[in-house]
């Protein structure tokens, strides 16, 4: 019997470091240039903060990519975590983390760059401008690769 090995790396994401696109829906973040070169990518939110205007109950954060053990009604891409309000921080402003722990989703192929979309829990799309600040931390774990004479690793 073999155990698959992975190699675990976290990637920073926040509203300084994610690209939007013209309209502000769409953000496009570069998780690392190493990442490309693996056949398949577990993505895992560890963290999430936002700041969000009144009126929004929950922040769902989605990717356009789609994960190989994710389905959902909507057919848009993959949910990979949602913000709930969290407390009031002024007039008209609330605070939102990371609601319970998000799911662990398999990605195949090239995930140099994953493109975010943020929305209401009501599927209604929310601009980067609109929950600035936000801040997401993201783990990737990679297989290891393998080396031309240690195919497998064994359990001790």
């Amino acid at each position: 019997m073999y155990t698959m090995a992975y190699v675990e790396r976290y990637v920073y994401i926040n509203e300084v470091n994610a690209v939007s696109n013209a309209t502000g829906t769409e953000v496009s973040v570069v998780l690392g240039y190493g990442s490309q070169s693996h056949p398949e990518t577990f993505l895992e939110v560890i963290s999430g903060t936002a700041r969000c205007t009144d009126g929004v109950s929950a922040i769902a954060v989605k990717t356009t990519n789609t994960a190989d053990n994710y389905s959902s009604p909507d057919m848009r891409g993959t949910t990979i975590a949602v913000m709930q309000q969290s407390f009031v921080a002024g007039t008209g402003i609330n605070n939102f983390v990371l609601s319970g722990s998000a799911p662990k989703l398999l990605f195949n192929g090239n995930m140099q760059k994953i493109t975010l979309t943020l929305e209401t829990s009501e599927g209604l799309p929310l601009n980067l401008a609109q929950i600035a600040p936000f801040s997401l931390i993201v783990k990737l774990s990679y297989p290891v690769p393998l080396i031309a004479d240690k195919r497998t690793f064994f359990d001790e």
